[in-house]
């Protein structure tokens, strides 16, 4: 589950679970889905992105409600979701995936998988050797300051 608290008071609003087996949720008895998050990244102030490592999935909740949190959509992905960034437009999210050594790129504005960037060492570098196991846990994004 994710926790979600108003700042200004300190308080938790509500707690919202991400199993899609709860009525409140979705009511979709014995499907998988939700568990170990592991990250949360909010897109303004009314959407959360949780990766949820177990099940290789992003969940995206509207917690813009004062009382409960609203599935918008899970979205599948390839490798166990652990961190995320957002680009400064906070129109494309980027997951690392474990266990695929690979970035997956997602359109916000859809919630879809665009791509896949390949975090293992260029092919030309290691020609003789494929290499897995690169752990990908982490991404971020440099930031681009204007110059005068």
């Amino acid at each position: 589950s994710i926790s979600v608290i108003n700042t200004a008071t300190r308080t938790i609003r509500y707690e919202h679970d991400l199993r899609p087996f709860f009525a409140s949720n979705e009511g979709q008895s014995g499907v998988p889905g939700g568990t170990f998050p592991y990250a949360v990244v909010m897109k303004g102030n009314g959407t959360a992105y949780v990766s949820s490592d177990r099940d290789r999935e992003v969940v995206v909740v509207d917690v813009s409600s004062p009382s409960a949190g609203h599935l918008i959509k899970r979205i599948k992905l390839d490798g166990n979701a652990l961190g995320m960034t957002l680009d400064a437009s906070q129109a494309t999210l980027y997951v690392a995936q474990d266990n695929t050594d690979e970035v997956a790129v997602i359109d916000t504005s859809k919630n879809v998988v665009l791509a896949q960037i390949d975090a293992r060492a260029p092919a030309n570098l290691l020609p003789d050797v494929h290499y897995t196991g690169t752990s990908t846990s982490a991404v971020t994004l440099p930031s681009h300051r204007s110059r005068r």
